[in-house]
């Protein structure tokens, strides 16, 4: 893109960056998971969203500097070479120990890996854990002790090379094992809160109340979403998943109803504050968490497909903010968050129900508590 000269080759470069992108979204949390230890498993995964955030933020500053004829180019290039380094050191890294596990034969390698990467020998509980061998029968004494039948979630009616080799997406969606953390997903992925909107509307609002200073406002932005995000990351771990989606979700609900008070009120400073506030709750739960949810709430066999059906309904949501949202200014004005608003309180308490606790917890431990 940054040597492109007609639109054709532009967006041909936006196309495979689109594709890259999505790829190392629905890869990178699933890798990252696999190889953390279960204390640090959130922190970890939350790297993710952190990484992507502070790519932004760079993105951003650079915007301000060179946003000219051909200074652009300078920032596509900068990115490229990123990625290029990327591509080189990762020929320096390891096969997802947890995945070479799932594979006939490779459990010994798995096992120096794993122990290559944590430094320490004390991986075989874990591994056992991998492959069911302690945990079936922990769990099964626990159901049994309730007076349950004990029922794999994750396991199917056919074998588990079966599984692997013909779990469709129409099987995925339909399997009635697998539908409590299918709607997970959904209600997590697709909270419809305006985040979007907010971030394009943010703007013109600060822009209005800083004039002088409208050049770094989508910065300060950015850096407000990092910093918040870093946060979660360091808390995501202690807290838990679930109190810090509710935390969010309840933030956004709030900050959208004094959104629309300020704009429709003409409060400029108050327009200012509950927009930030919004950015600031978004990061502090539905941003870094959902994915990091994903992969802890399926096997490697099915979370490959889970986190792509995960990044797809986000950017469906994405779209579906994208398209309505004009459409809802010209309409409703500022009251279009209390839209937003209301909506926030609806999924509140969707993740409530039915988004249950990963902390700690294996697969299997999850869905049993649940």
């Amino acid at each position: 893109m940054s040597t492109a000269n007609a639109m054709w080759s532009l967006g041909a470069g936006r196309l495979v960056s689109g594709v890259a992108s999505g790829v190392a979204l629905v890869l990178t949390p699933i890798y990252l998971n696999e190889i953390s230890p279960l204390a640090i498993r959130g922190t970890v995964g939350a790297m993710t969203q952190v990484s992507c955030v502070f790519g932004i933020l760079i993105a951003q500053i650079a915007g301000v500097y060179f946003s000219t004829a051909t200074g652009w180019r300078l920032i596509l290039g900068f990115g490229g070479m990123i990625g290029f380094v990327q591509f080189i050191l990762l020929w320096f890294t390891v096969e997802s120990p947890k995945w070479l596990t799932s594979q006939p034969g490779e459990f010994a390698h798995a096992k120096y890996l794993l122990r290559k990467i944590r430094g320490r020998s004390d991986i075989e509980s874990e591994m056992r854990l991998w492959k069911g061998e302690d945990e079936d029968e922990e769990v099964s004494a626990t159901m049994e002790h309730r007076g349950l039948l004990y029922v794999d979630l994750h396991s199917s009616v056919h074998s588990e090379d079966e599984v692997r080799s013909t779990m469709s997406l129409g099987t995925f969606l339909t399997d009635t094992k697998l539908r409590p953390a299918v709607r997970a997903i959904f209600i997590t992925q697709f909270a419809f809160t305006g985040t979007n909107a907010v971030v394009f509307y943010s703007t013109s609002i600060l822009a209005s109340l800083l004039p002088d200073l409208s050049a770094w406002i989508s910065v300060g932005i950015s850096l407000v979403n990092f910093l918040v995000t870093l946060v979660a990351a360091n808390l995501v771990d202690r807290a838990g998943r679930k109190i810090l989606i509710l935390t969010s979700i309840a933030g956004m609900a709030i900050s959208s109803a004094l959104l629309a008070v300020g704009i429709n009120g003409d409060y400029k400073v108050l327009s200012a504050v509950a927009a930030a506030s919004i950015i600031g709750s978004f990061g502090l739960g539905l941003g870094p968490v959902p994915f990091l949810l994903i992969s802890e709430y399926f096997e490697a066999e099915t979370v490959g497909i889970a986190q792509s059906l995960g990044i797809s309904v986000s950017w469906a949501a994405t779209f579906t903010v994208g398209f309505l949202f004009p459409v809802m200014k010209q309409n409703l004005g500022g009251s279009s968050f209390y839209v937003f608003a209301v909506s926030a309180v609806l999924f509140f308490f969707l993740t409530l129900r039915y988004v249950p606790e990963s902390k700690g917890k294996t697969v299997r431990e999850i869905w049993l508590t649940t």
